[in-house]
């Protein structure tokens, strides 16, 4: 099973991602994407937010219509179950989910059906789609270097 991995460091802001994840909707449109960069350019920090497809979403948990369901590691929302209650959006700590302009239901990333179209042409490597080994290792490095930061940074005060 493959897993959508984000190096927030190498993300340069660029939109590409959420041009073409827009694309699927017959136009680029950035708001019409469900992945967002957000820009804190004074920072000089671009964070990508886009569904994390959950092991236990709780976007899944608390839908009062069962419109959500997770299969294959892909978190989908069955829109004709879905009745536009928004409880979802309130509960996601991502924003992953939209209720898009003109649009009843709730929507959200269901990684291109496999092909994520945001990871295949993102030009930094910010994006890419991985093997869960892969995404797993990646993980555990970055927890890894958080550990030792702060393990250091303690002992230098």
């Amino acid at each position: 099973m493959k897993k959508l991995l984000v190096d927030y460091s190498k993300c340069t802001g660029c939109g590409s991602c959420e041009m073409h994840c827009s694309s699927r909707s017959g136009e680029f449109n950035p708001l019409l994407s469900f992945i967002n960069v957000v820009r804190r350019e004074k920072e000089g920090a671009f964070i990508p937010l886009v569904c994390a497809h959950c092991e236990e979403p709780v976007c899944q948990a608390v839908c009062p219509y069962g419109a959500i369901s997770r299969v294959d590691g892909i978190v989908r929302v069955e829109q004709q179950k879905c009745r536009g209650c928004r409880l979802c959006l309130q509960v996601c700590p991502f924003g992953a989910l939209r209720q898009l302009p003109g649009q009843k239901t709730v929507q959200k990333c269901d990684l291109c059906g496999g092909d994520p179209q945001c990871a295949r042409y993102c030009p930094s490597g910010s994006l890419q789609y991985v093997e869960e080994e892969v995404y797993n290792r990646s993980r555990r490095r970055e927890l890894a270097a958080r550990v030792w930061d702060e393990a250091t940074s303690e002992r230098s005060t």
